[in-house]
């Protein structure tokens, strides 16, 4: 398999097993939307590649939001493995809406 795609596979994998565990675990869902799904608390994930943030931004957010947005309301993602959190990272800057 080409290394791209084996990439791709591995990506897919973990954001399959980071959905489950945000909506099990972390409840980003229960704040906010992706795709018409989930509630409107925070912001809507859909368009979060739009906002011009890094990769290293958005992974110091989840570790501790408030460092990042003082008056966040979200919790840290302390179960996830730096793994995941570049995942979540790609996959969340990969997001300008449709």
């Amino acid at each position: 398999m080409h290394h791209g795609l084996l990439r791709r596979a591995e990506n897919d994998r973990l954001l399959a097993a980071l959905h489950g565990q945000a909506e099990d675990q972390e409840g980003c869902f229960s704040c906010h939307s992706l795709n018409g799904q989930g509630e409107r608390v925070g912001p809507d994930l859909a368009l979060e590649g739009t906002r011009g943030r890094s990769d290293d931004w958005l992974i110091g957010h989840f570790k501790d939001p408030q460092t990042r947005s003082p008056s966040s309301v979200m919790p840290a993602f302390s179960s996830l493995t730096d793994r995941q959190l570049e995942v979540l990272t790609t996959f969340l800057q990969s997001q300008k809406g449709k």
